[in-house]
């Protein structure tokens, strides 16, 4: 029941209450492997709620623990989350299952009826929320390939489900009869921006681990090989042609302003459906462009 609150207390600003939070952790882990990391996303929800509280309000919470200092963390910065995925990297299944729903956070909790849906699922993800884990996954420490290669398919399974629903829904703005101010319209809209922040930690791990679009589609949460498994990869700062989602080792997120401040005005709506469009727009583009490459795709492009 006290694992949430290690979680959280574990992103303190004070060291000697992250230590010894860390070390109580580490020994109940220790002791009850087999189950005592089922409440390990409800920690990272609680840790998001108690850096609301400290840093005065969600907008200001970051995912990057600038608490600690070290020699890399101007240009690599450390993930609040680091300690307790250390714990489970070792175990590859209880690792895999942790980076999915993780990714799994930003999408929408409910269903969405298609295009002429009345209603969005109410579970619409708290986008700081999603920010607050984006940018925690951005700085963990991978070491191997398949890390990085699940982070991206998972996030392409989330585009090809709700991504993809949510543009088609968008598609419709303009026509006559939708209501674009809608109840309906809004949550679509914010939801669109939890995706729009997986789609831009996709392509910031790309970028920093210097992982092709080819290799993200043609990976399989089930290759068991060991070129994909065992294979190491290096954290790097991407060349300049590279840094417009990928700046300096935070993701920049000025190309979606909302994801740090919010949607506000009917206007920012807008824009966001916009933005979102077009980013769907070239996700499918290059869907289709690899798909001749590999009928056995099995990432976004395998039939959805």
């Amino acid at each position: 029941m006290c694992v949430p609150a290690l979680i959280a207390l574990s992103t303190d600003s004070d060291p000697h209450i992250r230590t010894k939070s860390l070390k109580l952790h580490q020994d109940l882990a220790g002791k009850h492997a087999s189950f005592i990391h089922s409440r390990d996303i409800e920690g990272v929800r609680k840790s998001f709620e108690y850096q609301s509280q400290v840093r005065g309000g969600p907008q200001n919470v970051s995912g990057y623990n600038d608490n600690i200092e070290t020699t890399e963390a101007v240009e690599r910065p450390i993930a609040f989350l680091q300690p307790l995925y250390t714990m489970l990297r070792s175990k590859r299944s209880k690792r895999n299952d942790f980076l999915v729903m993780l990714v799994n956070i930003g999408d929408v909790d409910g269903t969405i009826d298609g295009v002429t849906a009345t209603a969005i699922g109410t579970g619409v993800p708290n986008q700081h929320l999603v920010r607050f884990v984006a940018e925690n996954i951005s700085a963990l420490d991978f070491k191997y390939l398949d890390e990085v290669l699940l982070v991206a398919y998972q996030i392409s399974s989330v585009i090809a489900g709700t991504g993809l629903t949510l543009h088609q829904l968008f598609e419709t703005e303009g026509c006559e009869g939708v209501e674009c101010e809608s109840a309906r319209w809004r949550a679509a809209t914010e939801a669109s921006v939890s995706i729009t922040i997986l789609f831009m930690l996709r392509e910031f791990l790309k970028a920093h681990y210097g992982v092709t679009e080819a290799r993200c589609s043609g990976f399989s949460p089930g290759d068991t090989s060991s070129t994909v498994r065992d294979k190491s990869v290096a954290w790097h700062v991407p060349t300049s042609s590279q840094t417009s989602l990928a700046g300096r080792g935070r993701i920049d997120w000025s190309a979606c302003a909302w994801a740090t401040v919010g949607l506000g005005s009917p206007e920012t709506y807008k824009e966001q459906r916009k933005l979102f469009r077009k980013m769907m727009a070239s996700s499918l583009a290059v869907i289709d462009e690899l798909a001749p490459m590999d009928n056995n795709n099995s990432g976004i492009g395998n039939g959805d």
